[in-house]
């Protein structure tokens, strides 16, 4: 904690602590946060004071803060840990995401040209390939 202007601030590790998330976590809300902003977008978080590379917030912000993380829902930041702080290997997870939904999109295609009877034929064929699998239970 630090009074900067008369004005309490928080640190990053001191809002980590208040929050119950680890720094890292606060930190990468924060870049993620500063990437949306950069596209447009409205931030997750309040924008810090940063001085000399230091992130500081006001009371009100560590609250609003506090805020997001209780409401934040699963797989708000899968976007940004896949494409920024992955790499490589987030890359190609990339890849294999757009790969799967082009082969979905077109076995779509496929099944809306086949007749009712033929998609109807091949929704049973897959049941029945599930059923040998064990993959679901026969309905009763």
């Amino acid at each position: 904690m630090r009074i900067i202007n008369g004005v309490e601030h928080f640190t990053t590790g001191d809002v980590s602590a208040l929050v119950g998330k680890s720094r890292l976590t606060i930190t990468n809300w924060d870049k993620y946060s500063d990437m949306l902003e950069k596209g447009q977008g409205d931030r997750l978080i309040p924008k810090p004071l940063k001085v000399n590379g230091i992130r500081y917030w006001t009371e009100e912000q560590v609250e609003r803060i506090k805020e997001f993380s209780e409401t934040m829902e699963r797989g708000t930041m899968s976007y940004f840990n896949r494409e920024k702080m992955w790499g490589q290997r987030g890359k190609k997870i990339q890849d294999r995401l757009k790969v799967k939904r082009e082969e979905q999109r077109k076995s779509l295609l496929k099944m809306k040209e086949l007749s009712l009877a033929e998609q109807e034929k091949r929704r049973w064929e897959s049941r029945l390939k599930a059923l040998k699998n064990g993959l679901i239970e026969e309905d009763d």
